[in-house]
């Protein structure tokens, strides 16, 4: 979970960590939601344009898998668009 030095909750296999590690009732469940409620933001439009088929919604209940993380530059944009070769 934390192997790059940082914690991807966008990943799956993350929150479902955070669901291990913090399950049962009370302060457990109280701080598992507080985790995931703090890991929550909007996805970009390109984020929300590759999202994972089948992977969720974007709710609470059933968040989305990224498919990709981040923004595209112009030579991205010029990639897909005329195939230009990337560096």
């Amino acid at each position: 979970m934390t192997r790059s030095g940082v914690v991807n909750p966008s990943l799956s296999q993350t929150r479902g960590a955070f669901t291990k590690i913090f399950s049962g009732t009370g302060a457990p469940l109280a701080q598992q939601q507080f985790l995931l409620a703090l890991s929550r933001r909007k996805g970009l439009r390109i984020e929300a344009l590759l999202i994972i088929q089948g992977s969720g919604n974007g709710s609470t209940a059933t968040p989305g898998n990224l498919g990709y993380e981040g923004q595209l530059g112009p030579l991205d944009a010029a990639h897909a668009i005329d195939n230009v070769p990337l560096p």
